[in-house]
């Protein structure tokens, strides 16, 4: 099921991401220090017939928008998933009692966008370590990037 192999350190590595996991954009959620919630983002609807995707489907992005995002990650498309995860934030918080949600939008390695209390900080860092677990709660990495990196050829 892993789709990058682990390399063992003294402390441990584990990953297993499901299909779908991994893979950029995604949202990261902070459920208590040092523990990830990863939800990914899609962002073209399946095409008829074909499996659900897992994650949050940011709906009517055009294969325009999506190709100017893939060469330009401040582009239309970014603003549009800052917009969604805003608006979700403060109505899973006001559903949760006032509970607040820290998380992070993921579009690359080196390109994060934090949402913690009122303040929502462009980084150029990115949430990775600690447990990492699939929207279903399954651990799907330990102590490793919240992303899979592929063998350089």
């Amino acid at each position: 099921m892993s789709n990058t192999p682990s390399t063992p350190t003294p402390f441990g590595e584990v990953s297993k991401f499901p299909p779908g996991y991994g893979t950029f954009p995604y949202l990261i959620i902070r459920m208590q220090p040092a523990v990830y919630m990863q939800i990914p983002i899609q962002l073209e609807a399946p095409e008829p017939g074909a499996p659900k995707k897992p994650g949050i489907l940011i709906p009517n992005i055009s294969a325009e928008q999506r190709a100017a995002y893939e060469s330009n990650l401040d582009s239309e498309v970014h603003d549009l998933l800052v917009l969604h995860f805003r608006m979700w934030k403060q109505k899973t918080e006001f559903y949760n009692k006032g509970q607040k949600i820290e998380c992070c939008i993921v579009e690359a390695p080196s390109h994060g966008y934090y949402f913690k209390g009122k303040e929502e900080v462009k980084s150029k860092s990115i949430p990775r370590g600690g447990t990492l677990l699939s929207a279903t709660s399954d651990i799907i990495a330990m102590n490793m990037p919240h992303f899979i990196t592929y063998p350089k050829s």
